[in-house]
């Protein structure tokens, strides 16, 4: 088998490209697309460990909330999620693990207590509201917020989406 022969000097050797941030892409192909012209929301919101991911993409998720008595959906996508894992969700698993480690037998651990844990976080992103049938036929509805910045802790993640 014969090997064809390179020319090196034709191959492009100028500078390489910018490094591309890992929000880049959400910033284009979610909040631009979605929220062009919209304002953003801040908040205090309340959260837990519940979260689910979303089939929209791998590493997307939805996070149940709540502002006061009122129930919404927190969606974290791309880096965010990521973030989100490293930060708040990383928080209130090591608050769990240290509730059910003062206990000496696990039998008589407040599991109620334990998995219960909830943390307040800034939160700063767009409102969707979202619609579907359930089993039985009936319509239902929630709130979103598209988050693209939080604070936790004093640590902020995410950023504004620039939405050219």
């Amino acid at each position: 088998m014969a090997f064809k022969k390179i020319d090196f000097s034709k191959l492009d050797t100028s500078a390489p490209r910018k490094a591309e941030s890992p929000y880049e892409y959400t910033d284009k192909m979610h909040f631009a697309r979605t929220f062009k012209g919209e304002t953003t929301n801040t908040g205090i919101v309340t959260v837990g460990l519940d979260r689910r991911r979303l089939s929209i993409g791998i590493d997307d998720q939805s996070i149940p909330a709540t502002v006061g008595d009122k129930r919404i959906e927190l969606v974290l996508k791309g880096q965010r999620a990521t973030d989100w894992d490293d930060t708040v969700h990383a928080s209130l698993s090591a608050e769990r693990t240290g509730i059910l480690e003062a206990v000496e037998d696990l039998r008589e651990a407040d599991w109620d207590l334990a998995d219960g844990v909830t943390t307040e976080v800034e939160v700063e992103g767009f409102w969707k509201k979202r619609f579907w049938k359930d089993r039985d036929g009936k319509w239902q509805h929630v709130l979103q917020l598209h988050v693209a910045r939080f604070t936790h802790n004093g640590v902020e993640k995410g950023r504004l989406p620039e939405m050219a």
